[in-house]
């Protein structure tokens, strides 16, 4: 289809060409030949110059389609990134829910004393400085709770476990004492410091 209107342009170019050398004759400015002659180079001209807009037009138009093509599919590849991140999100959103479901609040966290063999289905063995976390404190020797390291979950008896919560606001303040007498105690003070 191109093909066909460049040898249509090719075409007009050479009639045109062949007009103008016609018409290129000894010029007589006072004759009537010479006026008709001007009147029909000023056609050819405008004829050219519209021919020429015409062809600078269907180029800006196909590119101007192009473009456009162009756009839909990006706007296209927007709107499907656009999905794909709004469905990453509310992905991300559930397992945050979830994983902050799951972490144990620091007052429901408590550290084994000392190993504790379970003698019974519904209780659950620990070992010395084991993390639990206690869920149920109903009765005020036997707490329900679960294992942070193994997820066993079952009842511990509470003699066997410490406040971390407690334990952390204890040694805080030892450290904000001035006068620690303890060397241990002065060693994690002045650790702490630096």
């Amino acid at each position: 289809m191109k093909t066909n209107k460049q040898l249509e342009e090719t075409l007009t170019k050479v009639r045109v060409k062949e007009i103008q050398q016609l018409l290129s004759l000894p010029r007589n400015t006072s004759s009537a030949s010479y006026r008709i002659r001007r009147g029909i180079r000023m056609e050819i001209k405008q004829l050219q110059l519209l021919l020429t807009n015409k062809t600078g037009l269907l180029d800006q138009n196909e590119s101007l389609i192009d473009i456009k093509r162009e756009i839909a599919e990006l706007q296209e590849q927007i709107s499907v990134m656009s999905v794909h991140i709004l469905n990453k999100r509310e992905e991300n959103e559930k397992y945050r829910n979830i994983i902050t479901m799951n972490k144990p609040k620091a007052e429901s966290v408590f550290i084994a004393r000392y190993d504790y063999h379970a003698t019974t289905s519904d209780r659950i063995s620990i070992s010395e400085g084991e993390q639990l976390e206690i869920y149920e404190k109903e009765d005020s020797f036997w707490w329900k709770g679960r294992s942070l390291v193994f997820g066993d979950e079952g009842f511990i008896p509470s003699s066997c476990v410490y406040s971390m919560l407690e334990l952390l606001q204890f040694l805080e303040f030892i450290l904000s004492v001035e006068e620690v007498s303890l060397p241990i105690l002065q060693k994690i003070r002045n650790d702490s410091s630096i």
